[in-house]
């Protein structure tokens, strides 16, 4: 449908084209069927990022053991589609440090190259990255301005607790962004790949999506950098959408 909207898009090179394994799709043989679905869903013969979505299988308690038997076999289906070259990048979502040291314990060929985890101001795992960054596993940030009237934790506040809007509105992300003079929006951006992040800003209005991109021509001074860090102990500081911390 994209494509049929936009006859003077990038050429195919130069966009990326990402899906996921879901819970309901864990297991070697579900998630090379997931894998298959996708690409006929997509139109295509290949895929730039493959990811597993979350750590547990849907419908079971996070307690039980099975949630770490289904990680690893589905990590064994990426693997497969890896070496035969039908994914380009394979990785994970949502993983703690935690699952992906039980993922290496378990024997994997292939290291993750991504982990997509909540990351912004408010809230950055320092352990989970550290982790990664010391497996050379990149950091892929979702909701890297902090999870907005649609997070988990908005809904259950009935709309109160807006981490984008709390995020976008406090004092030191708006200094800076009168400093530097950009958007409040594109200095937490531009912050997150400051630190080494690649993000992935969520928006179906094509003037915040033009505003998100626009986060390439300026950078932040390593003070200004050291400040919005300080902000995951500022009031307000929270994980706003889904916590693995529970799954084992």
């Amino acid at each position: 449908r994209w494509e049929a909207d936009h006859p003077n898009r990038p050429p195919e090179d130069q966009i990326l084209i990402e899906s996921k394994c879901s819970t309901y799709e864990m297991g070697y043989d579900k998630a090379l069927a997931a894998f298959e679905a996708s690409l006929t869903k997509l139109q295509r013969t290949t895929l730039d990022v493959y990811l597993i979505h979350w750590p547990a299988v849907a419908k079971k308690k996070h307690s039980g053991p099975e949630h770490r038997i289904a990680r690893h076999q589905t990590w064994r289906a990426l693997e497969h589609l890896y070496k035969t070259g039908r994914v380009r990048c394979i990785g994970v979502s949502n993983f703690s440090q935690n699952h992906l040291e039980a993922l290496f314990e378990d024997g994997i060929e292939i290291t993750p190259m991504i982990n997509q985890i909540e990351v912004h101001p408010f809230y950055t795992p320092t352990e989970t990255i550290d982790f990664c960054l010391s497996r050379g596993i990149h950091i892929q940030a979702y909701s890297p301005l902090a999870g907005g009237p649609g997070s988990n934790v908005a809904r259950a506040s009935g709309g109160e607790l807006d981490g984008t809007k709390r995020l976008l509105t406090h004092p030191s992300v708006q200094k800076i962004a009168s400093d530097v003079k950009k958007t409040p929006a594109q200095v937490v951006l531009r912050w997150a790949l400051q630190r080494g992040f690649s993000v992935i800003p969520r928006s179906s209005r094509s003037e915040r999506i033009a505003e998100n991109i626009d986060v390439f021509d300026f950078s932040l001074s390593p003070d200004q950098v050291e400040e919005l860090n300080a902000l995951c102990n500022a009031e307000g500081a929270q994980k706003y959408c889904w916590d693995p911390s529970g799954v084992l």
